[in-house]
């Protein structure tokens, strides 16, 4: 009678051996990497989509350590009606989104809805807090977007991307694919 008992615990131990094995071996597989040592390797973990890892001949572990898993290869179709940047205005912290702000806002504001809110310190440190970047579908509830505090924004965000390390044209080139033209806002 023991013995029939025990039969199902030995597989369920057996089992759970297997798995925390291959566990381990992907977690080996996919330490991450910095975002210098990233690049190094020719990869840019803000781009990276894990699933295109799986595409490459060689180099398929490092691949893995730079890449994120949220990202897609299929192709965005969803575009949002605006956009808010988020940004300290202190261009030696973040500089490509500074110089974004200065030789592209205007360009990008003609075609598109974009709004720039003033971020303040976040009171911990000295360093700002980070450009943040907010898509949003509709107007942000029953208030108006250049009225609302960002904190107020944050909570009626679709989507937000922190836009340390994003390189100037990525930002102008993200916002005109994704954000609706202004006519049709």
């Amino acid at each position: 009678m023991w013995r029939s008992l025990l039969q199902p615990l030995r597989w369920a131990t057996v089992l759970l051996t297997i798995a925390t094995c291959v566990a381990a071996d992907d977690v080996a597989a996919t330490t991450k990497m910095t975002i210098a040592q990233c690049h190094a390797a020719g990869f840019d973990p803000y781009q990276l989509a894990c699933e295109t890892c799986k595409l490459l001949p060689t180099k398929q572990d490092v691949c893995r350590s730079c890449c994120q898993t949220y990202k897609s290869t299929q192709s965005q179709t969803h575009r949002y009606a605006m956009a808010v940047i988020g940004h300290a205005y202190l261009p030696s912290y973040y500089p490509e989104v500074q110089s974004f702000l200065d030789e592209d806002l205007k360009d990008v504001q003609s075609q598109k809805r974009l709004i720039v809110k003033r971020l303040g310190s976040n009171g911990y440190s000295q360093k700002p807090m980070p450009s943040v970047l907010m898509f949003l579908d509709g107007q942000g509830g029953n208030s108006d977007p250049e009225e609302m505090d960002i904190f107020a924004l944050q909570r009626v965000a679709t989507e937000m991307i922190v836009l340390d390390g994003w390189k100037r044209d990525d930002i102008r080139d993200m916002l005109k694919a994704l954000l609706r033209d202004d006519a049709t806002a």
